[in-house]
């Protein structure tokens, strides 16, 4: 059984991971990635480590990508991004990422066959709301959103750990806030699931350009850990990953050479020059305002 031991972070992507969340923000989690007794799991402190300068100092080059891949925050400030992806639902999902790090705004909406089925509102000062529209309500969210300052760099030797034997994994918060980002815009988690074993995977020697996006890319192919690889039905995967963010610009999990799961990042701007949104309750006269 491999163990996730995640600091101070976010609720984890449900079709990558199942959990055990932290109480407190103040305190870590320790998630796996097959079934436990939740009972028995156990929560433990951690102080995170001082700001470091990561990939940058990293000469193998293996691990520069893993690096950067699980610290795309550290690249990232003004964003717009959608993506198209199977991993959420029985069909394709199309999410949209808006995000102001430095002004602590993100809005993501959530799209089925075209239409808009979620929202999320974050921002920093004022918290987090969320609109359900086939139930046609709105939720302040009263769990803590995250700034910068909340997620010092961890370096590379210390998110991948081992304890009798067995990985864990830490992971730094989602500072964008962006309850889906974990898909491609901070993809720590697939990242420990498929790149965290540098031996089952290999890199294109020179950069791409891709498709979709027309951004310089590092093409990576290999195979999945057994679990990820049972989990999901495939036995290899490839993905494209953004040379200056570390943002997964494409991901397809394969069985046999056909595509099973995939992502895919159609558009991709680190500097538009429309704000981000923000949540105005009068545009939602008609919805329900729940309590959580």
């Amino acid at each position: 059984m491999k163990k996730h031991i995640r600091t101070l972070s976010v609720v984890p992507l449900a079709a990558l991971a199942v959990s055990v969340c932290a109480l407190y923000p103040s305190k870590t989690e320790i998630f796996t990635r097959e079934p436990i007794d939740y009972n028995e799991a156990a929560v433990r402190l951690t102080a995170p480590s001082e700001p470091d300068t990561s990939a940058e100092n990293i000469t193998d080059p293996k691990s520069a990508i893993l690096d950067k891949v699980l610290n795309t925050i550290d690249r990232l400030d003004r964003v717009y991004m959608t993506a198209r992806t199977n991993m959420i639902g029985g069909g394709e999902t199309t999410l949209t990422f808006d995000v102001d790090l430095s002004a602590g705004l993100s809005h993501q909406s959530v799209a089925e066959n075209g239409v808009t089925v979620s929202e999320t509102y974050s921002d920093t000062t004022g918290g987090m709301v969320r609109i359900d529209h086939k139930a046609k309500r709105y939720t302040p969210d009263y769990l803590p959103v995250y700034a910068r300052s909340d997620t010092p760099y961890i370096p590379l030797d210390e998110r991948i750990t081992y304890e009798d034997g067995i990985p864990c994994y830490r992971y730094r918060r989602n500072i964008t806030n962006c309850p889906l980002a974990s898909y491609c815009l901070v993809p720590q988690e697939l990242a420990f699931s498929v790149l965290s074993d540098t031996g089952s995977w290999e890199m294109s020697d020179e950069p791409m350009v891709h498709p979709d996006t027309g951004r310089s890319c590092v093409v990576i192919t290999g195979v999945p850990s057994d679990y990820f690889a049972a989990k999901h039905g495939i036995d290899s995967f490839s993905m494209s990953v953004d040379e200056e963010t570390g943002v997964i610009l494409s991901f397809e999990g394969k069985k046999e050479g056909g595509v099973v799961i995939y992502t895919y990042v159609t558009e991709f701007d680190t500097a538009p020059e429309a704000p981000v949104g923000r949540f105005d309750a009068a545009a939602f006269a008609d919805y329900t305002l729940s309590a959580r």
